[in-house]
């Protein structure tokens, strides 16, 4: 994830990121450029969703 938080050319202006993890290894990530936005657990599986943080949102 940090390197797509430094790489975000890399990534459509409107694109998320989704990562599949197991709820145990979730942790905060200090990111500069994405934002998690939704998280949604299936049993042993849990998604985040990363984006770019929208116009307004990077102003404040």
């Amino acid at each position: 994830m940090t390197l797509l938080d430094r790489q975000t050319e890399w990534l459509a202006e409107d694109g998320w990121i989704i990562v599949q993890i197991h709820p145990v290894e979730f942790e905060e990530l200090p990111l500069e450029n994405l934002t998690l936005f939704d998280q949604r657990q299936y049993g042993s599986v849990m998604l985040c969703f990363y984006a770019r943080p929208v116009a307004s949102e990077a102003l404040n």
